[in-house]
């Protein structure tokens, strides 16, 4: 709990694939905090 709001946290095995698939994840992630500041998506 961060502010009052729910997170999720994810752990990713240390295997090259996994690791780039996570990136991605991230990259959507920051993505979608950025254009929706106020968490509606």
């Amino acid at each position: 709990n961060r502010g009052g709001r729910h997170v999720a946290v994810k752990i990713v095995k240390n295997v090259d694939r996994y690791c780039e698939a996570a990136r991605s994840e991230t990259q959507v992630l920051e993505h979608l905090n950025t254009t929706d500041p106020s968490s509606t998506l």
